[in-house]
C-alpha cells in the first residue's frame, strides 16, 4: 500500500477495492492519532515540548521554584537549571562584585569611600577617604546649652585627622550677658575641667594697635561673650597637647587657646554650654587629612 510523503502513513493504493475503505481509513486514523501525539508529548502543565529530530518531539516537564532553562552539558537538549548568576544581594546599599563567583559588599559606615584593595576577597572595600591634605566634614548638627549642662559631641576626634577646624554658625543666646563655653571630653566619656589656657585680644579699626585681654588659667575655654553671630576654631591635635586659634564674630576679638600640662591627649570631643542661660547654635566640625 502506499504511505504518505512526512510521516508515511498508509493510505490505499489507487487500485485498491472500495470494499476495503473502511479499514483503510481505521488504519489512516491511527497513524494520524499516533503522530499527532508524538508532536505534543506534553501531559502537565508547564511542560515543555523539543525537538528530537526534524519530525519528533519530546517533553521537558516543570522545573522548581528559581530555576531556569538551559542547554545541557552535551548540547543536545534543553534542561531545567540553577543559574550562578543569581543575585548575592541581601540588604540596601549591597554592591554585586566578584571574586571567583559572584559575591556580595554589604554598604559601609557614614563617610567611607569604595577602594581598591588587592588584599580583599573582591578586591573591594570601604574605608575612610584618604589623605590628601583636604578638608573632611566629620559631623555636623546643632546645639542648645543651659547653664552647668551642654551638649556633647563625642568621637569627633580621632588619629585619621592630626588638625580640626570648628565653624560655629547662627550662635544666639537669650540674654546679651552670656558667655559660650567649651571643654574637651575624655575617653569615658568624661569632660576635662582644668588646665585650659588661652589668651585674647581686639583688633582696633582705625588704629595701627590691638587691645590685649591677657592670660588666663581655667576650667574652660571661654570662646565669646555677648553671644550673637559664630566663630571659628582652628586647633592642632596631638598625643600631648591641644593648641590653636579661636575667631569671635560677636566680639571680633581673636583668642590663642591651650590644654597645658599634656592634658589634650585622648581627647575624643568636646561639651558646649552655656555660662547662665540657653544659648543655641549650629556647628560643623572639619578634620584635615594627613598628606
Amino acid at each position: 500500500m502506499a504511505t504518505t510523503t512526512n510521516y508515511s502513513w498508509t493510505t490505499p493504493d489507487d487500485t485498491d477495492l472500495v470494499k476495503d475503505g473502511a479499514s483503510a481509513i481505521r488504519t489512516l486514523g491511527s497513524s494520524v492519532d499516533t503522530t499527532v501525539k508524538d508532536l505534543n508529548p506534553g501531559t502537565t502543565a508547564g511542560d515543555i515540548d523539543y525537538y528530537t529530530s526534524s519530525t519528533a518531539k519530546a517533553r521537558v516537564a516543570i522545573g522548581t521554584a528559581g530555576q531556569v532553562l538551559k542547554v545541557n552539558a552535551g548540547g543536545t537538549a534543553p534542561e531545567w537549571g540553577t543559574t550562578a548568576d543569581q543575585t548575592p544581594l541581601t540588604t540596601k546599599g549591597d554592591l554585586f562584585t566578584f571574586d571567583t563567583a559572584d559575591a556580595r559588599l554589604g554598604v559601609g559606615a557614614n563617610g567611607t569611600v569604595l577602594t581598591a584593595d588587592s588584599a580583599e576577597t573582591t578586591g573591594l572595600k570601604w574605608a575612610a577617604p584618604a589623605g590628601g591634605g583636604s578638608l573632611q566634614l566629620v559631623k555636623r548638627g546643632t546645639f542648645s546649652n543651659v547653664a552647668n549642662t551642654g551638649t556633647t559631641f563625642d568621637d569627633v576626634f580621632t588619629s585619621t585627622y592630626v588638625s580640626y577646624l570648628l565653624n560655629f554658625e547662627f550662635v544666639s543666646a537669650s540674654t546679651t550677658a552670656n558667655d559660650l563655653e567649651m571643654l574637651l571630653r575624655n575617653t569615658g566619656p568624661t569632660s576635662r575641667t582644668a588646665n585650659y589656657k588661652s589668651a585674647s585680644g581686639r583688633l582696633v579699626f582705625g588704629s595701627t594697635t590691638s587691645t590685649y585681654y591677657g592670660a588666663g588659667n581655667d576650667d574652660f575655654w571661654q570662646l565669646t561673650q555677648d553671644t550673637y553671630g559664630g566663630g571659628y576654631l582652628f586647633f592642632n591635635r596631638t598625643n600631648s597637647s591641644l593648641q590653636g586659634f579661636y575667631y569671635s564674630e560677636a566680639n571680633m576679638a581673636w583668642y590663642a587657646i591651650q590644654l597645658q600640662n599634656g592634658a589634650g591627649g585622648g581627647s575624643i570631643g568636646f561639651q558646649l554650654r552655656s555660662s547662665s542661660s540657653n544659648i543655641t547654635g549650629q556647628i560643623s566640625v572639619y578634620g584635615l587629612a594627613q598628606a
